[in-house]
C-alpha cells in the first residue's frame, strides 16, 4: 500500500487530505502538522478585535478526520530528504511514496525589528494583539499626561494590503466600542488608527470603483491612510516614517507574507519551492508543493498569488494528480481561477466582487459572511459560527471577553 505524506494542515494540506479521501484506492494518508488544529485565517482579524470568539476560527483536526485511511500526527517538520524519500520530524522519521509540501508562510517583516511590533498570522497573534489593545486603553484611562494618552491611543499598521485594511477597520470600531462601553473618561478624538502604504495606491488588483469605496469607508471611520510612507525605524515608543517620528505604543506589521523555510536535501529551497504546471517539484515527480510555499508560474509568466482560494484550488488538482500518478494516468495542469474578492471593512460593511459584479455596504458584508461560512470545515463549526454571527447582529463585540482573551 502506497503512503502519501502531507506536510501542513492549512488550506492546502487539509483540503488535499480531504480530497484524497474521496478516492477509493488503497493508499495510506499521513497528515503532519505542528499544531493539532486547523486555523481559518480569513477571519482571524475578527478574533483580534473581539468580533468573534477563537472557537470560530480554530477547529481540532481530530474532529475533521472522518476516514480510517487518514492518520494525523502532531509534529514539527525538521527536514525533507528528497533523495531517500524521508521526512524528518520531532516525532521520528516518515518514509513516503508520494509527498505533498504545504507548510504555509510567515509574516515578512522586511528587515523591521519584529520584537517592536505585532503581527497577525496565528490565533496566538490575535489573542496577544487583542489583549494588548485592551491593556493600552486601560492604561490610558488612568494616565493624566495628554501626550502620553495620545501615544497610547495611536495604533500604526504597516502595509495597506487586504489584512492591513480589514484589521484597521476592525480596530477603529473596536477602540470606539472600548471607549463607549468601558473607558468613558477617554476622548475618542485622541484614538487614532494610522495605516501606512509605501506606494501611491492600495489594492492594485482591484478596479478603481472598488478602491474608491474603500477610501470613502476609511474617511467615514476616520482612519488615517498615508501613501508613499517609507518606514525607517521602529522604536519602543513610536515609528519613524519618511524621517518623521510618530509616537505610537502599538505598531502592527501587515506587510505581507513569505514562505516558511524548510531544510531540503538536496537544498532546492529558494524563497519557496519551484513547481511545474502539474504542481510537482522540479525533478521530483512524486513530490508536490502547494500554497504559499509553491512558486508556480502561469502561462502568462506571473506567479500564482499567495491566497487561500489558490491553495484550495491547488489541493484539488494535486489530489487528482496523485490519483492519476498512482494509476498511470495523464496528469493535469493547474490554472488559478480568480473567484472574486471579499474585503470586510468593519461591522456590517464590506466590498466584494463575485462573478464580475461589484457590491458594497451591508449586502456585501452579508455576502462576505455567507461565502466564508460555506468554506468553514465541518457542520458543527459552521453552526457555531452561524450562531455567533446571528447573535452579533443584535449586540456589539465581545467587549467583556477582552478581560479574558482565552474565551
Amino acid at each position: 500500500m502506497k503512503r502519501i505524506v502531507i506536510l501542513g494542515a492549512g488550506f492546502g494540506g487539509l483540503y488535499t487530505a480531504n480530497d484524497l479521501c474521496r478516492y477509493k484506492d488503497k493508499f495510506e494518508i499521513v497528515l503532519i502538522n505542528k499544531e493539532d488544529y486547523f486555523t481559518f485565517t480569513p477571519l482571524i482579524h475578527e478574533v483580534a478585535t473581539a468580533g468573534i470568539r477563537r472557537r470560530n476560527v480554530i477547529y481540532p483536526l481530530d474532529s475533521l478526520i472522518c476516514n480510517d485511511r487518514l492518520k494525523f500526527i502532531k509534529a514539527v517538520v525538521k527536514s525533507i530528504d528528497l533523495k531517500n524519500k524521508k521526512v524528518l520530524t520531532s516525532k521520528g522519521n516518515f518514509k513516503y511514496d508520494l509527498l505533498v509540501i504545504a507548510l504555509g508562510s510567515k509574516t515578512n517583516f522586511y528587515n523591521l525589528d519584529k520584537n517592536l511590533c505585532y503581527e497577525l498570522k496565528t490565533i496566538k497573534d490575535a489573542k496577544k494583539l487583542r489583549k494588548e489593545v485592551f491593556n493600552i486603553f486601560e492604561t490610558a484611562s488612568k494616565e493624566k499626561n495628554i501626550n502620553e494618552i495620545k501615544k497610547l491611543l495611536t495604533i500604526v499598521l504597516i502595509g495597506a494590503g487586504p489584512t492591513g485594511i480589514e484589521l484597521a477597520s476592525e480596530l477603529k470600531e473596536y477602540g470606539i466600542e472600548l471607549i463607549r462601553l468601558g473607558f468613558k473618561n477617554l476622548n475618542k478624538e485622541n484614538f487614532k488608527v494610522i495605516l501606512l502604504q509605501r506606494s501611491d495606491r492600495i489594492l492594485s488588483m482591484l478596479p478603481e470603483d472598488c478602491i474608491d469605496k474603500v477610501l470613502k469607508r476609511f474617511k467615514k471611520l476616520n482612519i488615517d491612510l498615508r501613501f508613499n510612507s517609507k518606514v525607517d525605524k521602529l522604536t519602543k515608543d513610536g515609528i519613524y516614517v519618511n524621517n518623521n517620528f510618530i509616537p505610537a505604543k502599538i505598531k502592527i506589521c501587515t506587510t505581507g507574507v513569505e514562505p516558511n523555510f524548510i531544510n531540503l536535501i538536496p537544498n532546492i529551497f529558494d524563497k519557496g519551492i519551484k513547481v511545474n504546471s502539474k504542481l510537482q517539484v522540479n525533478n521530483y515527480e512524486n513530490v508536490f508543493c502547494i500554497g504559499d510555499m509553491a512558486i508556480h508560474i502561469n502561462p502568462e509568466g506571473k506567479r500564482t498569488p499567495m491566497l487561500a482560494q489558490a491553495a484550495v484550488q491547488q489541493a484539488n488538482i494535486v489530489a487528482k494528480n496523485i490519483f492519476n500518478l498512482i494509476n498511470n494516468n495523464e496528469l493535469i495542469d493547474f490554472q488559478f481561477k480568480k473567484l472574486g474578492f471579499l474585503l470586510s471593512l468593519g461591522q456590517k460593511f464590506a466590498v466584494a466582487e463575485v462573478l464580475n459584479k461589484h457590491f458594497k455596504g451591508f449586502f456585501a458584508w452579508w455576502l462576505w459572511r455567507t461565502i466564508y461560512l460555506s468554506k468553514v470545515v465541518g457542520l458543527k463549526n459552521k453552526l457555531m459560527l452561524a450562531y455567533d454571527w446571528t447573535i452579533g447582529l443584535f449586540r456589539k463585540r465581545y467587549i467583556k471577553n477582552s478581560f479574558n482573551t482565552s474565551k
